[in-house]
């Protein structure tokens, strides 16, 4: 096995932004959620406001898709991974949320 290199600027710049604060990805307060596909790892960071928002959303389209007989992909227009989730997925299902960061 090969020894791994360490690049002391590269760790001098990661150190460097340990205390960046995160941003919403939808307006400039400082990120209170993390919402992570649980098939491909895509990540949404979130206020707190905008993530009730969008979370309603994502809950109302997964019902609609259940009523609808429609089976939920993570969409690959939006650098999704194409996995397919069962019919009936809820919120829980398909996202894993850390929050409060």
């Amino acid at each position: 096995m090969s020894t791994p290199t360490v690049d002391g600027d590269v760790i001098a710049d990661l150190e460097s932004h340990i205390a960046d604060v995160l941003t919403c990805q939808f307006c400039a307060a400082p990120a209170h959620t993390l919402a992570r596909m649980r098939c491909c790892g895509r990540a949404t960071l979130c206020c707190e406001r905008h993530f009730r928002q969008w979370r309603g959303t994502i809950v109302k389209r997964l019902r609609r898709f259940a009523r609808e007989r429609i089976t939920p992909i993570c969409d690959e227009k939006h650098h999704g991974c194409g996995h397919t989730f069962p019919r009936g997925s809820g919120f829980d299902d398909v996202f894993r949320v850390v929050s409060p960061l």
